[in-house]
């Protein structure tokens, strides 16, 4: 298959043929001499994968008969397909599917000698072994970054342009260097603040510096800019809810750093990897700063909780107290009915009373542990957002659930008790005379 792809690349360096190549199993490859055609035949059929080879006017000729028809010749034969994968014979085609890549875990390339991998996806041979590797997901630059060129320069998907961690980085790889060629504008203008037409990125300061970038395919020689591009792009795009913070920090002490310069390349090289220590710095004392303040809330949260569960305590005192009055109450009721004639009338409007005293209290706690979780809730979205669901349950849900709780079986107890005595004082029987 690198003999096949090797040609291809060949073909249409010299404009000896032209190539129409996608991720779709299908390849014609046209404008072809009488003998490239054979060579090219030959070398597809080496592969397996068959193929026709038609004339100008349409006829097809067999193997050794191509020198019968009216030239130039055309070229056609269908790529294997792989759930997963993608095969590309041309270098030239590989390339142009990165602009816009599709879904796939492994990507073939036949000129590829040495494979190496991005976070998206295995860039190798036909005969290379494709391990499981997990996948990453990056928050979208096109979030993050204005893209006014009108050409949709910044990627929806930052990962394709991103090798992975350990991955080689195979210098002089005819494959590799398309990669690299095609995705280094890209992943420029992803930690970029704006990027304009003709391919200029704008790094907000102060001061505010406009860079060039230089046209596809005139500066190959990359790697230099590279590689600290790929270090800045990792830690910007590492967290997907500190995106917007890193890449400001870093916009602001590229644009100092590279202030005088006009290109992007030379900017990168001589400016990202100071910019980008200076940025991990600002990162660094802006998570101190959240840091103290995140203790000065939890301080607050501490007392807080401390003053709700005491609030539940002495709720759950005062009704105890109360429904001991109430039953004193009831008991009195009680004897009285037993001993001292009572009107019917008076005496069930005594009864009524304490057993509506009983359902108040009741009420009245139960309404109050319903507005206590209000609050909570409130302070979770409003004040305690940087906790997480389970760090705000251990230090405010399971202390305070445990004492409401407490009053709530208080009440329960008490209102199941007081119905049963006022019951009973109700049902009691006529007054004993004197």
């Amino acid at each position: 298959m690198k003999a096949l792809g090797t040609f291809v690349d060949w073909l249409s360096e010299r404009h000896a043929g032209h190539v129409s190549e996608t991720h779709a199993p299908g390849i014609t490859i046209d404008g072809l001499s009488s003998e490239h055609a054979e060579q090219l035949r030959e070398l597809v059929a080496q592969t397996g994968w068959g193929g026709s080879v038609v004339d100008a006017v349409g006829d097809e000729f067999p193997a050794g008969r191509t020198s019968e028809g009216v030239g130039p010749f055309a070229l056609a034969f269908n790529k294997p397909v792989v759930p997963g994968e993608v095969v590309f014979v041309s270098t030239r085609a590989f390339g142009e599917w990165l602009l816009a890549p599709t879904d796939a875990r492994v990507v073939r390339v036949a000129t590829c000698e040495s494979a190496f991998r991005t976070e998206a996806f295995l860039v190798g041979s036909a005969s290379t072994l494709a391990a499981e590797h997990e996948q990453r997901a990056r928050k979208c630059p096109q979030r993050v970054v204005r893209d006014l060129s009108g050409t949709k320069l910044v990627p929806v998907d930052l990962c394709p342009l991103l090798l992975a961690d350990g991955s080689p980085m195979p210098r002089g790889d005819v494959a590799f260097e398309e990669w690299l060629a095609r995705v280094s504008v890209q992943a420029a203008a992803c930690v970029a603040n704006e990027v304009h037409a003709e391919r200029s990125m704008e790094f907000s300061g102060p001061p505010r510096v406009a860079l060039a970038c230089p046209n596809p395919g005139t500066d190959i020689e990359l790697i230099d800019w590279f590689e600290p591009l790929q270090e800045v792009a990792r830690w910007v795009y590492d967290l997907d809810r500190e995106v917007e913070l890193r890449h400001r920090l870093f916009t602001q002490e590229f644009a100092r750093l590279a202030f005088g310069e006009s290109l992007v390349p030379d900017a990168i090289r001589k400016s990202a990897a100071a910019a980008l220590e200076g940025s991990r710095i600002a990162y660094a004392f802006h998570l101190q700063e959240i840091s103290k303040d995140a203790l000065k809330g939890l301080t607050d949260l501490r007392k807080a909780v401390s003053e709700d569960i005491q609030k539940l305590f002495e709720a759950t005192r005062q009704l105890s107290l109360g429904a001991a009055g109430a039953l004193f109450y009831a008991a009195g009721l009680l004897v009285a009915r037993l001993t001292t004639p009572l009107p019917e009338l008076l005496y069930g409007a005594l009864v009524l009373l304490g057993f509506a005293y009983i359902g108040l209290m009741v009420l009245i706690n139960g309404r109050a542990v319903l507005y206590q979780r209000h609050l909570r809730d409130l302070w979770r979205s409003k004040l305690y957002r940087f906790l997480t669901d389970a760090e705000f349950a251990a230090l405010v849900q399971t202390p305070t659930v445990r004492a409401e709780r407490l009053l709530l079986g208080t009440m329960w107890v008490v209102l199941v008790l007081g119905t049963c005595v006022f019951l009973v004082a109700a049902l009691s029987g006529p007054t004993i005379a004197g």
